[in-house]
């Protein structure tokens, strides 16, 4: 979840260097997200199959339970 989004020159943020982030331009802004609505995952999601290429939307409930990459 969304907690705010600020400018990052603004400075009061958890960002030391945000220049040095790919793929940072002038003009983009920080996305700040709510600690609370942030899930580490236990295990990592090994990657089989295909390149992933472009977004892929899912639920948080098949990305928690994924075997693989193939699974998303």
């Amino acid at each position: 979840m969304v907690d705010e989004i600020i400018d990052p020159r603004d400075g009061g943020h958890p960002v030391d260097d945000f220049r040095e982030y790919e793929p940072y331009e002038d003009g983009d802004e920080l996305i700040m997200l709510k600690s609370e609505s942030i899930i580490e995952l236990e295990d990592e999601i090994p990657f089989e199959g295909d390149p992933m290429l472009g977004f892929r939307y899912t639920t948080l409930n098949n990305f928690i339970e994924a075997e693989s990459t193939e699974d998303l």
